[in-house]
């Protein structure tokens, strides 16, 4: 079996974002955003 990614549900992305960047020394790509749906994420 491979995971390739896991979706958690937030109420700060940005806060979140910054809180797996420090902690497991891993990269944010680029913000994705799809208006119609009010969704944002980052890979």
């Amino acid at each position: 079996m491979k995971i390739q990614y896991i979706a958690i549900w937030v109420k700060d992305l940005e806060q979140m974002k910054d809180f797996y960047c420090r902690y497991f020394s891993v990269a944010a790509g680029k913000k994705y955003i799809k208006p119609k749906k009010q969704f944002e994420s980052y890979f």
